[in-house]
């Protein structure tokens, strides 16, 4: 046997509370709304020319590990004076 009138004040009591959050809710948009709107548009704009510009320092980290031996061959490739093609790199790292 069901009791279908025990759902309706339930109901009753949601469709309260649903209407009571919708007015809330557009009470508040429409506050923000206005505040935004009350203050002017201001919009100043200076244009310089600098001929030298500091850079900003930047740190990049790199996730992959240094080969410290494969390293070290490199650098003393790179520091031999008769090595003037590749410096250990391959040959798309020509010194030409």
């Amino acid at each position: 046997m069901t009791y279908y009138w025990l759902g309706v004040p339930h109901r009753f009591l949601w469709l309260v509370i649903f209407v009571a959050g919708m007015t809330g809710t557009v009470i508040s948009l429409v506050n923000v709304i206005a505040d935004y709107l009350e203050y002017d548009d201001n919009t100043y704009m200076k244009l310089v020319k600098k001929t030298n510009v500091d850079f900003p320092a930047v740190t990049v980290c790199n996730q992959n590990r240094v080969d410290c031996s494969r390293l070290g061959r490199l650098l003393q490739d790179c520091q031999d004076p008769t090595n003037t093609t590749t410096c250990g790199l391959g040959p798309q790292y020509s010194r030409q």
